[in-house]
């Protein structure tokens, strides 16, 4: 099973709730979705990471909420504990910013879009998703031997097809970035729409995510559920 716990879900501009970011373990394994400016710090302090047998970083686009603090893990765990980060994005222009971070390719693992192969139990699939034109942007299905999730990271409005694979059961859960000021056909996923879209015997599969204000209240009332 895929138990997914947040470090923050805030939007960009609503840095109370955090940068976006999220961790999972599958054995002894420690995996984390996206790495903004605030999230090394919280990363550091996880026993889950620091024992960890690997660690893996799945990104979905770069802006800095999401990759701000990428650089810091990965030379903190190379040369505080001798470990490789990988590093899952299928757009490779990401080892271009980290290496003017100064961030050499020599002491962490890019994965490509196509080396995203199961590995360790585990499989990390990107799709496509309308964000931002200026860089590549994606959600991932993440699977392991006993269900499959979707995470959205930032994206408009979620598609019926992924809506119709949760209700047919081939998605445990959704992911998704929610938005209660972004228009419908913005890159971020609009509220009311989210409404439209789901069903209420569905919403309880539903977690809310990269909230742009505090609307936490009317995202429960609405039956979905909270990344808090």
């Amino acid at each position: 099973m895929i138990d997914i716990y947040f470090l923050g879900y805030g939007a960009a501009f609503n840095p109370a709730f955090g940068n976006t970011s999220a961790w999972f373990m599958h054995g002894r394994d420690f995996y984390l979705l996206d790495c903004g400016e605030d999230v090394f710090r919280k990363v550091y302090e996880l026993e889950e990471y620091r024992n960890s047998a690997s660690v893996s970083v799945i990104i979905t686009h770069m802006h800095t909420d999401h990759v701000g603090s990428l650089g810091e893990l990965i030379a903190y765990t190379w040369f505080k504990q001798n470990r490789r980060v990988r590093v899952y994005y299928p757009d490779r222009r990401l080892t271009e910013y980290l290496g003017l971070c100064g961030i050499k390719e020599d002491i962490y693992d890019y994965m490509s879009a196509d080396e995203m192969t199961e590995r360790d139990g585990v499989k990390i699939t990107p799709v496509p998703v309308f964000h931002d034109p200026c860089m590549g942007c994606f959600g991932y299905r993440i699977e392991d031997e006993d269900e499959s999730v979707y995470y959205s990271g930032d994206s408009g409005l979620v598609g019926r097809e992924l809506v119709d694979e949760l209700v047919r059961g081939d998605l445990a859960r959704l992911y998704l970035d929610t938005a209660k000021y972004a228009e419908r056909d913005s890159g971020h996923g609009n509220f009311e729409g989210l409404k439209e879209r789901i069903g209420e015997e569905w919403r309880g599969r539903v977690i809310c995510m990269h909230l742009d204000c505090d609307f936490r209240d009317e995202i429960e009332e609405a039956g979905f559920r909270g990344s808090w």
